[in-house]
């Protein structure tokens, strides 16, 4: 199957540096589009950043003035389990806070790039329309999570 794609990873924070992360998240994100049926070509970005750019993001688009995991900003919209056939979308930016994914992966005794990954596959969901807002959609949203990093050989996150 050819590439369809573009992922753009880019680093603001220097820990991250240390992990060669580009492969894994090329990987997960692929299993990510085969679980939700994309066969589109598209291109997207991950940003590897720090708590002080997740505070100032976070407190600026959703008025919480604290650092959080992961940020997600689409750049379609779209709706949970919609079908995709425009090609060549910019689904968007996932952006992600080495310093509370370290501390949530410690809290929880995972491993950090399994923390990482499930991080990434979050985000991803929600530039595709998908949520947890009330306990269905979280669900679902779980449910999704836990099948698509099954496929990559990492544990349940919520066990």
């Amino acid at each position: 199957m050819k590439d369809i794609q573009s992922i753009d990873c880019s680093y603001h924070a220097s820990q991250w540096l240390s992990y060669s992360l580009e492969d894994d998240v090329k990987n997960i994100i692929h299993l990510a589009t085969e679980k939700l049926g994309i066969k589109v070509a598209f291109e997207m970005s991950i940003v590897f950043a720090d708590d002080c750019l997740l505070q100032e993001l976070n407190s600026k688009y959703r008025k919480k003035d604290k650092p959080t995991d992961v940020l997600s900003f689409p750049q379609e919209s779209f709706s949970r389990g919609e079908k995709i056939s425009v090609e060549n979308l910019n689904f968007g930016d996932i952006i992600l806070s080495y310093e509370t994914i370290e501390r949530d992966a410690q809290l929880q005794e995972k491993k950090f790039l399994h923390h990482s990954l499930h991080m990434i596959v979050h985000g991803f969901l929600h530039l595709m329309g998908y949520d947890h807002q009330d306990d269905r959609e979280a669900e679902e949203m779980e449910s999704l999570e836990i099948s698509i990093l099954a496929e990559a050989g990492i544990p349940n996150p919520y066990e």
